[in-house]
């Protein structure tokens, strides 16, 4: 009973706090797609603007509002014309193939859009590749290589970092063991897989050899918040001796975290990826020792930068990092990390 108390009660804290993050500009209808209000339709713009559409991965979620922003910044930096459109579940592939056909009969100037699986997506992407519009992938690549250009983090490196500041906790704390629980989201992506080869190849080299990963018990969401927060609970339940848990994810990360607070577990390190609203006061409680901040407000704004430069006849790197900055009590003060926290500025009570 104490259990599904604590669930119920974190699910509710961690519901209000992420609906709170999205801003009415960001959060969208029930409906699968959305228009910016400077563009109702596909239709080309009368005044020869060019028009770019930007598929999201999830409508409404916090992380992803935070590319929309960079995206919208650049786009009316740039007189570009952007017509929004996404998922309500990160799972639904057969919704993203379709969102991606109507783009593609759209023909706009340039695709943006962050695949949901990095396998599932891959034909679907070339198709729009193949008709010679720009394609930039935000913050997800595709296997292969037929789109024009990525704009994301160096997930492996990140996995490293991550895998770094979580040693740096644990020997803080001098403690005689590690096992390290990894709380994930879609298991078909290609971020989570090179975040996961980046962890575990810094940790076996780094960290004292009786310390161990849970590899073969990885928790997968999918994108779902009932799932992180079970996830979590199952993790610890099954591992009275878990004392470090590494989320992979933010809605994993705040789950993570608003589940220590709601038990008393203050003997479990928690790095995490991603920053949401609630992540900053879980850090400053303890709940949470790290979080590695990827800069997805950059993805959106040099999404749209690139697809400029390819259209305008300019050379682009295939592959371009926006990098990741890791946040703790020790530096969460710093201009460095305001700027990666809150890029769009700090959000009205």
């Amino acid at each position: 009973m104490k259990v599904r108390k604590t669930i119920a009660t974190v699910l509710v804290a961690l519901l209000t706090l992420m609906l709170f993050a999205c801003s009415p500009s960001t959060t969208q209808p029930s409906g699968a797609t959305s228009a910016s209000a400077s563009s109702p339709s596909a239709d080309k713009p009368a005044d020869g603007k060019k028009t770019f559409y930007f598929i999201t991965k999830v409508l409404g979620n916090a992380y992803w509002a935070v590319v929309e922003d960079g995206v919208r910044a650049a786009a009316e930096e740039k007189g570009v014309e952007v017509v929004y459109t996404g998922l309500q579940q990160e799972t639904d592939v057969e919704k993203q193939v379709q969102l991606v056909a109507d783009a593609i009969q759209a023909e706009p100037d340039a695709i943006l859009i962050a695949p949901c699986d990095s396998f599932a997506m891959v034909n679907s992407v070339k198709e729009a590749y193949d008709t010679g519009i720009p394609v930039i992938l935000i913050d997800t690549a595709v296997d292969g290589d037929a789109y024009t250009a990525c704009v994301k983090t160096d997930n492996v490196k990140a996995g490293a970092i991550c895998a770094e500041e979580m040693i740096r906790h644990l020997k803080e704390r001098n403690v005689d063991h590690a096992t390290v629980g990894i709380l994930a989201t879609s298991s078909g992506s290609q971020t989570v897989i090179d975040r996961i080869d980046g962890f575990t190849e810094y940790f076996e080299a780094n960290a004292p050899d009786d310390w161990k990963i849970l590899t073969n018990e990885i928790k997968y969401s999918e994108g779902d918040l009932n799932k992180c927060v079970n996830n979590t609970q199952d993790i610890l339940m099954a591992h009275p001796d878990c004392n470090a848990l590494w989320a992979i994810n933010g809605s994993s990360t705040d789950a993570a975290g608003t589940v220590i607070k709601e038990l008393g577990r203050d003997d479990v390190v928690v790095v995490g990826v991603d920053f949401f609203t609630n992540t900053e006061d879980l850090i400053r409680d303890g709940y949470i020792q790290s979080a590695v901040v990827q800069q997805q407000y950059m993805m959106g704004y040099e999404g749209v930068m690139r697809a400029l430069d390819v259209l305008e006849g300019k050379q682009v790197e295939k592959v371009i990092d926006t990098g990741v900055v890791p946040i703790s009590l020790e530096n969460i003060d710093t201009p460095e990390a305001e700027k990666v926290m809150y890029p769009a500025g700090r959000p009205k009570k």
